[in-house]
């Protein structure tokens, strides 16, 4: 995600919490950067966000699919590594052994 929208959405606390959409994660790591996505959590969250968000990747075409890519694994492992972010790795390599 794009590092100001990030910021913008922590401080709005609008900043969707990755270990709660295994299905989005890679969409929300690696795909679009989409308004909806910042609408997955938070005051103003919508029932139809994580669809809407998924559509909206797929229609970006860089994420047809919710797999992770080895390296994008790889790199989603570092980031939990460095962060110490324990569910962030566990739920990583969850993915990857079931995509294996």
């Amino acid at each position: 995600m794009h590092v100001a929208a990030v910021t913008f959405a922590r401080a709005a606390g609008v900043e969707p919490d990755v270990t709660k959409w295994p299905d989005l994660l890679r969409a929300l790591m690696f795909g679009p950067l989409a308004a909806v996505g910042f609408r997955l959590e938070g005051p103003d969250a919508l029932s139809d966000a994580p669809q809407r968000f998924a559509a909206a990747a797929t229609a970006f075409g860089a994420i047809p699919s919710p797999a992770l890519a080895p390296p994008e694994a790889g790199r989603l492992q570092a980031l939990a590594q460095a962060r110490h972010d324990e569910r962030l790795s566990l739920l990583v390599a969850s993915l990857t052994a079931a995509g294996a």
